[in-house]
């Protein structure tokens, strides 16, 4: 007699993979802080599914790490956690789509997002971050079946009060006297710069006028250079209560210097945009600053320097040419809503109301339109 028989395995069919989508579009590329996020959840039911709630959350986090001694530290904080949309959803939900509306105002005193890496001074391989992340997850019951979850990345500005339309003129002067060696006098050099405003915009050209007396001093002077620093500043780890700054160049201009006894006196202009991304701003303890720094290169003699600290708020508007004047360098070192939510509605009764209004997904790429243009200038990018 035969008593083989056999046992069926665990059956899986409708218990295993992707039973859904899940989208996030917001009706702007970027918002600056005290704006309200307006869009909407898509969500697409390929087959039914059970659930309990739809959350949408939004989290601002600003973080640092850097290296010291060659040990890694690190410093985190979440400064911004809210919860804009909770809504509990049919249980089983049926396969369609399924739109969900929402906003929320940003708080006002939020500091703009930032990616600056590659930073040295007072740390090592400064990287320091701020950023804004929308999360919309449904938990789906049932085995080897994926939650839907959905993920954006908000470009958010801090709002200045300042405006390029009413900052100051700023002019520094400097007299350093030339010793070749450290030890042999070489006489005296003047440098003066200045500029008309020291409050710019993205994508703008800046413009620094330049003033090189060499006459009493016998030293020539190689090149005389205006360039971008990012600086970004932390607390110092040990708790001495003051900050560490780190910095590194990210636009540099150049002309040749005067000889002993010439002088040179000209504008320098550049496009703020290339590897300058980021407007200034400031978060709970990393703050991102500028300067434009005038540097005078002697041979076998200290460089003399000036440095004019301007703010850089977000882009105005289109942007402008670059002058043909000189060379150009690149240089490499990233509660609930108080609103009532409407509840979910199918598409295709959607369409004829609330899908009429455009909502605009955030650009993958918001610093494209930034990119330096053509012109018959060199450009160098240094590793």
């Amino acid at each position: 007699m035969d008593t083989s028989s056999t046992t069926s395995g665990p059956q899986f069919v409708g218990e295993i993979g992707v039973k859904g989508e899940l989208y996030i579009s917001v009706d702007k590329s970027e918002y600056y802080a005290g704006d309200t996020i307006s869009g909407r959840l898509n969500v697409l039911v390929s087959e039914t599914i059970h659930c309990d709630t739809l959350v949408f959350t939004i989290t601002g986090e600003e973080s640092a790490q850097w290296s010291s001694r060659g040990d890694h530290h690190s410093r985190y904080q979440e400064f911004l956690k809210h919860e804009i949309l909770v809504n509990v959803l049919p249980n089983p939900y049926l396969p369609g789509e399924y739109l969900y509306p929402f906003s929320y105002t940003l708080p006002a005193d939020i500091p703009g997002v930032l990616d600056a890496d590659s930073l040295d001074g007072d740390l090592q391989a400064l990287h320091a971050t701020i950023k804004y992340t929308l999360k919309a997850s449904i938990k789906v019951e049932g085995r080897f079946v994926s939650d839907l979850e959905s993920t954006h990345a908000l470009v958010v500005r801090e709002r200045h009060r300042g405006t390029a339309e009413t900052s100051q003129g700023v002019e520094r002067t400097v007299s350093k006297r030339v010793r070749m060696l450290g030890c042999i006098n070489r006489g005296t050099c003047h440098v003066a710069a200045s500029m008309k405003k020291n409050v710019l915009a993205l994508g703008e050209t800046a413009r620094v006028d330049i003033f090189v007396n060499n006459h009493t001093s016998s030293a020539s002077i190689k090149h005389v250079s205006c360039r971008v620093y990012q600086d970004v500043t932390i607390p110092d780890p040990k708790g001495s209560g003051m900050r560490k700054v780190c910095s590194r160049p990210l636009l540099q201009v150049r002309a040749t210097g005067p000889k002993s006894g010439e002088l040179l006196e000209r504008p320098m202009d550049f496009v703020l945009a290339g590897k300058l991304r980021f407007p200034s701003t400031e978060g709970s303890f990393v703050k991102c600053s500028y300067r434009i720094t005038l540097e005078c290169e002697l041979f076998l003699a200290k460089t003399i320097k000036i440095d004019i600290p301007v703010t850089i708020l977000p882009a105005q508007g289109p942007l402008q040419p670059l002058p043909v004047a000189h060379e150009l360098l690149l240089l490499h070192p990233s509660a609930r809503s108080a609103t009532p939510l409407p509840p979910a509605v199918p598409s295709s009764a959607a369409s004829s109301t609330s899908t009429s209004s455009a909502h605009s997904r955030a650009s993958a790429a918001p610093y494209a339109h930034l990119a330096v243009p053509r012109t018959p200038a060199t450009i160098d990018l240094m590793a």
